[in-house]
């Protein structure tokens, strides 16, 4: 095949991989139709290398200017090809960096664009109500028992535990200097069935701790089985009357 020949056919394949938007497939049967119309020996092996560094920075039209100047004439043009190895390079990276950009803008166009559906899907609005449900409950129970309301705190405690720890006993949660002035932020939880673990901070005037409750489902409500603080719990041990 003539150079001028393997010029066209070369061009050819960069038109129309910049047609197709540098969609993957279009590249990789640009590079390899490229390569195969190159053919072997360092200086068209370096230039199938420099055609393909400027298509991946989608810059075929750079690429196209390239094979011109280098199969210029009935022969190779060795001294263009050395000449623009630092421009190709240079503008690869610029390329490249160009579409990074584009790709990170197009995500987070994406990205909001489907963030109304996914906050008015079913399930999104589920996980926010039950996230939702136990931040008031927590800091409920923890308010409750920072300003003396114990008989209230009390009787969000599951049936079983009120069972085994008395009214009396339990009162003695609320002298945790931790629980007066309390309020807690919400990290994460993990719910099943009939079982929630609610795990986040604590804050109050005496300081910062990490808490944990613990709750269970009884009779369609959420009731308290235990409370930790810093990894300790905070709340009285089951023990029989």
């Amino acid at each position: 095949m003539k150079r001028s020949e393997i010029r066209a056919a070369c061009i050819v394949q960069l038109e129309r991989v910049a047609a197709a938007q540098y969609e993957p497939n279009a590249v990789a049967a640009c590079d390899e139709e490229v390569r195969r119309l190159l053919g072997g020996g360092s200086t068209m092996s370096r230039l199938a290398e420099q055609v393909q560094v400027l298509v991946a920075a989608r810059n075929a039209d750079r690429a196209v200017r390239l094979v011109e100047s280098v199969l210029s004439g009935t022969g190779v043009n060795v001294g263009a090809l050395v000449g623009v190895s630092f421009a190709v390079a240079a503008l690869a990276v610029g390329g490249l960096l160009m579409y990074l950009k584009s790709a990170t803008r197009s995500a987070i166009e994406a990205a909001r664009a489907q963030t109304p559906a996914m906050a008015s899907s079913p399930g999104f609005q589920r996980a926010m109500e039950t996230q939702s449900q136990f931040t008031t409950l927590t800091n409920s129970f923890v308010q409750e028992l920072g300003s003396g309301q114990i008989a209230a705190a009390y009787a969000r405690m599951t049936s079983v535990y009120q069972q085994m720890v008395p009214l009396e006993r339990f009162a003695g949660a609320a002298r945790n200097p931790y629980f007066a002035g309390a309020s807690v932020s919400i990290r994460r939880s993990r719910i099943s069935s009939d079982t929630a673990v609610v795990e986040g901070t604590l804050q109050s005037p005496a300081g910062s701790v990490p808490v944990v409750i613990q709750f269970s489902a009884e009779q369609m409500h959420w009731r308290v089985t235990g409370l930790t603080l810093g990894g300790s719990s905070a709340l009285p041990s089951l023990v029989p009357n």
